[in-house]
């Protein structure tokens, strides 16, 4: 009866080692630590990803290459973050455009969004024995995974949620390092969720874009001009990306729409203003 249980401990053993690295994912999926809130601020993009609370979260998928992510300002100067047919606002860029080219943009959350960041650790994580180090070097004993969570959401119900995978290695003479982006066809960013707003004024504008222009959510900036002469309805003008670096952002194909207020319905178009 040992010998069995002692063959069975064996085998389970290096079943681990072998596709640990595997089983792992799935085994988080039913139980890991949990999980832990983390700073939102600062935020900026760094040209390769986002630094949320100083820690880089990159744009690079698990499989190396980098996700169909773009960022860009308007004239009203807000940051928007586009995806496939899909654009989530993120809120006004706080830094000035750096006229030699560099990417680097800051921004900060719009009042009222609602921002959370956190992190969840592997629960055991696999070993790795066999992971040696050319030509010199300590090698890794133990790694884990680390997973990122990124959720926000505007109070017109647009919602953006990425998530990530990154690894962490432990070293007999220093420990656990940090969670990293390995490059290693492993960790990466995970997946991006971004839905357009549905709720409130800018909801109704959606849908009515949607409808009579069928242009996707990537396509054009909604901006806030204020109220009506009557006060019945807020006026905000519609501008496609191809029209915001114009020499007067507004005209070509953009258009201004009256929204009721207490209906949230498109009540008048206007050519651009």
């Amino acid at each position: 009866m040992i010998i069995k249980s002692l063959a069975v401990i064996i085998l389970l053993a290096v079943a681990w080692i072998a596709f640990g690295e595997r089983l792992t994912p799935l085994f988080d999926r039913l139980v890991s630590f949990p999980a832990v809130a983390l700073s939102v601020s600062p935020l900026s993009y760094n040209g390769g990803g986002f630094v949320i609370g100083g820690r880089e979260m990159t744009f690079g998928l698990t499989n190396n290459q980098r996700a169909g992510l773009a960022l860009s300002t308007d004239s009203s100067n807000r940051v928007t973050l586009s995806f496939g047919s899909d654009a989530f606002v993120l809120g006004p860029r706080t830094n000035r455009d750096d006229s030699t080219g560099r990417p680097e943009i800051d921004f900060a959350a719009d009042p009222g969004d609602r921002l959370s960041f956190s992190a969840r650790e592997s629960l055991l994580g696999w070993p790795t024995p066999f992971d040696f180090r050319f030509p010199f070097g300590p090698s890794s004993w133990w790694k884990k995974y680390v997973y990122y969570r990124l959720a926000w959401e505007k109070p017109s119900g647009a919602r953006l949620e990425m998530r990530w995978r990154y690894e962490r290695q432990y070293y007999l003479a220093r420990g656990w390092t940090e969670a990293l982006m390995m490059w290693n066809s492993r960790s990466g960013l995970v997946s991006v969720d971004i839905r357009p707003e549905s709720k409130g004024l800018e909801g109704a504008i959606v849908r009515y874009i949607a409808k009579t222009k069928r242009w996707n959510r990537n396509a054009y900036t909604i901006e806030r001009r204020g109220p009506s002469q009557d006060g019945r309805s807020e006026i905000f003008a519609v501008i496609p990306l191809c029209d915001t670096h114009a020499s007067a952002p507004g005209a070509g194909q953009s258009v201004e729409l009256y929204v009721d207020r207490a209906k949230e319905q498109v009540s008048r178009e206007l050519g651009g203003q």
